[in-house]
């Protein structure tokens, strides 16, 4: 380690960079990195999966079965082979009310993604107009800004967390 006593100079070495990749860009580098986004991809994908299972059930199930083998000390040739045929006919409409629903999950998943790459594109242009009346402000006064932009970014995931416990209408202490 170093020790205590030893001395060092700061230096001040904050650099501004001008952003300059486009909306489109930078949304399409958040969309990449929100776990909430590929959330929502992979519930429209199980929700598909669900569709495409719920259609499969109007479908009779074909069984086939097969044996072949000996019989007795002699080993005399023995063979058997069967398929069955399971269709439901009346079921009461269990099986389209199902299909039905998983159609309307699918389209609630895919309306859940929209939403949230309108969220996310709305953060990101947000944080572009904060940033942009910064374009030309010299570095050593960027230092005294951009921590309280900071700052309001980490308080933010915070006070969503604190605010749900209300939204779903029960206190955080259970």
């Amino acid at each position: 380690g170093v020790s205590a006593t030893t001395k060092f100079d700061l230096v001040d070495n904050l650099v501004y960079i001008k952003v300059t990749d486009s909306s489109d860009d930078l949304v399409a580098e958040a969309l990449k990195r929100r776990p909430e986004y590929t959330q929502a991809k992979l519930r429209i994908e199980g929700a598909e999966s669900l569709l495409k299972r719920s259609f499969r059930d109007f479908f009779p199930d074909i069984v086939g079965t097969g044996s072949y083998g000996g019989v007795r000390t002699d080993l005399n040739e023995s063979w058997t082979a069967g398929i069955s045929l399971n269709w439901s006919i009346f079921d009461g409409g269990n099986r389209l009310s199902r299909y039905r629903e998983a159609k309307a999950n699918l389209d609630a998943s895919q309306q859940r993604l929209k939403a949230v790459e309108l969220d996310i594109s709305r953060e990101v242009e947000q944080r572009r107009i904060e940033i942009r009346p910064l374009d030309g402000v010299p570095a050593p006064q960027l230092g005294e800004v951009l921590p309280g932009a900071a700052r309001h970014v980490e308080e933010r995931p915070r006070a969503r967390h604190a605010r749900a416990p209300a939204r779903r209408g029960r206190s955080g202490r259970e």
